[in-house]
């Protein structure tokens, strides 16, 4: 699955979408997918999208114990009303005299996300449409940007061994029935 959903590789339009995620890209944002049960990011890490979600990363034997390191990712709660933003990419061509383009991006409900507020997104395609006449003609695409506040925590926990009595105890616990 591609940054842009099942089935956009196909699309002869892949050129716009390329344009979208760069311009995304430099004003600072991070994009994301979503697999249905979490939010992935462009390295394949999950982020837990109702809780965060604990990964160990390595794990080093030292003495009397060992030493687990570990990184949590989360997005902080999503709020549809205020986190969707839409985006519209506009390239035009004109024939006039010379060639001319314009390649431009705009915000069309008039709010733009702030890069200190979010730092990463999920981006879906709503519509693509070209708008052609005599002297030239362009192409509109409209996207729908779910803006994600993500944070990554790096932890590390030393896990002692266990003393001789304390195993003994534990084999004890183990080999009792439950009731």
């Amino acid at each position: 699955m591609g940054v842009f959903g099942e089935g956009r590789d196909e699309w002869e339009i892949k050129s716009a979408d390329e344009k979208t995620k760069k311009f995304i890209e430099n004003i600072g944002f991070e994009i994301f997918s979503a697999d249905g049960k979490y939010f992935v990011d462009g390295n394949g890490d999950c982020y837990g999208p109702w809780s965060d979600l604990m990964t160990t990363v390595k794990r080093e034997r030292v003495e009397g114990g060992e030493i687990c390191y570990e990184v949590i990712r989360g997005v902080r709660d999503v709020n549809l009303e205020e986190d969707v933003y839409q985006l519209l990419h506009d390239y035009s061509e004109c024939w006039i005299g010379k060639m001319h383009y314009w390649d431009t991006f705009e915000f069309p409900q008039g709010k733009c996300p702030s890069p200190s507020h979010y730092n990463s997104v999920i981006v879906t395609p709503v519509a693509t449409w070209r708008e052609d006449g005599m002297d030239g003609g362009g192409q509109k695409s409209l996207y729908s940007l779910l803006m994600l506040n993500s944070r990554v925590k790096r932890e590390e926990r030393f896990i002692r061994d266990l003393t001789p009595e304390e195993k003994r105890i534990r084999d004890i616990e183990a080999s009792m029935p439950a009731w």
